[in-house]
């Protein structure tokens, strides 16, 4: 079995933005970007006594918490170095202390935190990170498993090379068990990523086809 997922994005233009994912390479993540929470590197569990006495060294020192206090006590007990938490992190069975505000609140495993999904890929040049939790934009609209698909190849010669609408762009459409019918399409243009698109039943199909003058492939993937 081999999952994959057409998202798609509103991202103001003619037509929506799409990215096609395989789901093996979609991530569960607990999102900390903009929290300063601290974790131990060494110590999954932070102790009630640890926590307990590093309120109390806070108060004799009239220090504020932050990570630097929080590995300054730490080191005097040799309980091992703090860091703050990855933006994105995998749910695991480890302790992070909760700043909310510049102030410490208290212990959280982060099996507790929700968990969202994201992707990341390279274009080239950088790594980008998809957020796919359906409230940033990404929204998926259909799942297919690529080995029980037969796609069809709806390139043609264009006298120089087969592609599809555009130089270096090619395309192929399949068709699902439900009857709707999925295109995959992927450019050979530096940091593109491969997309697609729901065709939703066969009319929606033809009128797709004649768009891109391939007509002529319909009955062809009309019989899947």
């Amino acid at each position: 079995m081999d999952l994959m997922r057409v998202y798609q994005m509103d991202d103001g233009y003619n037509e929506p933005k799409t990215m096609t994912i395989n789901v093996s390479e979609i991530m569960k993540v607990v999102d900390f970007t903009g929290a300063d929470y601290v974790r131990n590197t060494s110590n999954p569990v932070i102790s009630d006594d640890f926590i307990s006495g590093y309120i109390a060294w806070l108060e004799k020192e009239g220090e504020t918490h932050c990570l630097e206090m929080v590995n300054e006590f730490s080191q005097t007990i040799g309980y091992g170095e703090f860091e703050y938490c990855n933006d994105y992190e995998t749910s695991k069975d480890w302790e992070v202390l909760v700043t909310i505000d510049g102030n410490l609140e208290d212990k959280m495993n982060s099996n507790l935190f929700i968990e969202i999904e994201i992707y990341e890929w390279h274009d080239g040049s950088n790594w980008n990170t998809e957020i796919l939790d359906g409230c940033n934009g990404w929204q998926e609209i259909c799942e297919y498993d690529n080995d029980e698909i037969n796609f069809i190849n709806i390139d043609e010669f264009d006298g120089n090379e087969f592609c599809t609408c555009n130089k270096c762009n090619h395309v192929k459409i399949g068709k699902m068990k439900d009857g709707n019918y999925v295109t995959d399409e992927y450019s050979q243009f530096l940091g593109s990523h491969s997309c697609g698109r729901l065709l939703e039943g066969d009319d929606a199909l033809k009128e797709y086809l004649e768009a891109i003058n391939r007509l002529d492939h319909y009955d062809e993937i009309l019989l899947g």
